[in-house]
């Protein structure tokens, strides 16, 4: 899954315990980070155990870390939006 809306400064231990609270069926989490200065931006991509597990994570609503509204969808569908996206740009010039 591709799940944003954590604060700038969360650290991993913080992450790892966020799912953790919510599911057993975490295998990686990945920080993104911006290219040029490495900064965390805000996401992960998480990888889980099974689709089924995935899919189980993905329905939970209401998720917040340190007050931050939390929100997720599939890494297909974040791909998706993003090359869509992009397409939309280069069309436009």
């Amino acid at each position: 899954l591709y799940v944003k809306g954590f604060p700038q400064d969360v650290t991993l231990d913080q992450v790892q315990e966020f799912f953790a609270q919510h599911t057993d069926a975490v295998e990686a989490i990945r920080f993104r980070r911006h290219p040029k200065d490495r900064a965390f931006k805000g996401s992960v991509f998480v990888e889980f155990k099974s689709e089924e597990e995935a899919n189980k994570f993905a329905a939970l609503s209401g998720l917040k870390l340190n007050g931050s509204a939390i929100s997720m969808k599939t890494k297909m569908a974040y791909f998706e939006e993003k090359n869509s996206e992009k397409s939309g740009k280069t069309n436009s010039k």
